[in-house]
């Protein structure tokens, strides 16, 4: 991720943050979160949360997600919210919303996590938009501020999450700010250390939270004291009855999931996975990836692995297909399109993703795969 605009002092433009958590039952010391204060975000892949800084006063909890609408949960997140508790921590939550400009998508993803929250009244519930936007920027800004709209109504404070490119690319920031001011959470990361850099700050409007780093783990500042929501400050919130426009039918226009039809190799004597390779076509990393190969120098007689390369197709009748990038595809929405395994697409398109999972692809470029 890269560093943003730089500022060349201390004074933050007007910012807010978010954070969760269900202070019922704490015991000991109350938790205060301030201006300044420092924090993490965790998902499953940080089950246990850890005092990151020496001084952390909160941290938001991945409640699940949503890709295209298909739904799926975080299984930490209530051990989260219990470990924050007994830390003393103030608990927020965050949603994954991959869901581009289809309302249909988020409003169903919304009603679902919303009631899963653990956390206060009055605590963040952040939209994570980073992947997945259309082409229409107004349609992605409208369905960014409907998620929004409805995690206000459930009761709780509203944030939107991304980084500065990317919001600057696909969604109208100034229409986002007008309904709900300063309440963008954005990543931008510094070289390293477990304290901001605010040389390295991701300058924009409306920023009340940033993520600095995420090596190993996800680092936030609170920049405005929005940590406190829910606890010690916007305690008296509620929900709303107040009504939200239904989100319109969404045309659905994009290409049905493809089922990846691979052929089987059945290895022989004196086979390796090289022997494979110049066989079959695929090249190696893609054999590892499509039968989940742990030790490349195990294979055995006899052994069926499941291959779709060039020089098999020919003698089984596969062909190199492609799909060029569209906007707001990603590498899991390619998988779900194509029907392979992202770990193949990425073996199958070294040119395109140089980076493994983390590569940045672009519009137009070519994405290969065999049937």
């Amino acid at each position: 991720m890269e560093v943003k605009k730089i500022i060349k002092n201390t004074a933050l433009p007007t910012v807010i943050m978010s954070g969760l958590f269900l202070s019922a039952f704490l015991v000991g010391q109350p938790a205060h979160a301030a201006k300044n204060d420092l924090g993490t975000d965790v998902s499953k892949f940080q089950p246990q949360l850890t005092n990151n800084s020496g001084n952390d006063k909160f941290s938001i909890a991945q409640v699940g997600g949503s890709v295209h609408g298909w739904t799926y949960e975080q299984a930490p997140y209530s051990n989260q919210i219990y470990q924050g508790q007994a830390m003393n921590y103030h608990m927020h939550n965050y949603i994954w919303l991959e869901t581009g400009a289809n309302q249909t998508q988020t409003k169903a993803a919304l009603d679902h996590f919303l009631s899963e929250i653990k956390t206060p009244y009055g605590s963040i519930v952040a939209i994570d938009y980073e992947a997945g936007a259309t082409g229409d920027k107004e349609a992605n800004t409208a369905n960014a501020i409907y998620a929004m709209q409805l995690v206000k109504q459930a009761g709780f404070t509203p944030m939107l999450y991304s980084y500065k490119p990317y919001l600057k690319a696909h969604i109208n920031v100034d229409e986002v700010l007008k309904e709900f001011p300063n309440s963008l959470w954005i990543a931008g990361y510094q070289r390293s250390g477990n304290q901001p850099d605010y040389n390295c700050f991701p300058s924009m409007n409306g920023v009340a939270m940033w993520q600095f780093d995420d090596s190993p783990r996800d680092l936030d500042v609170d920049l405005t004291g929005i940590t406190d929501n829910g606890y010690t400050k916007n305690t008296n919130v509620t929900p709303s009855d107040q009504p939200i426009a239904e989100p319109q039918p969404v045309k659905n226009d994009e290409p049905k999931q493809s089922t990846w039809k691979p052929e089987t190799y059945t290895v022989e004597t004196d086979d390796t996975l090289t022997a494979v390779s110049e066989k079959t076509g695929d090249s190696v990393a893609t054999i590892v990836a499509n039968n989940g190969i742990s030790n490349p120098n195990a294979i055995y007689v006899g052994q069926k692995l499941l291959v779709n390369h060039i020089k098999f197709q020919q003698a089984i009748g596969l062909n190199q297909k492609v799909r060029y990038v569209q906007p707001g595809d990603t590498l899991t929405r390619l998988s779900y399109l194509i029907g392979d395994r992202w770990q193949t697409i990425v073996a199958n398109n070294p040119d395109v993703f140089t980076n493994g999972y983390y590569s940045t692809i672009y519009q137009g470029q070519p994405i290969y795969f065999y049937r």
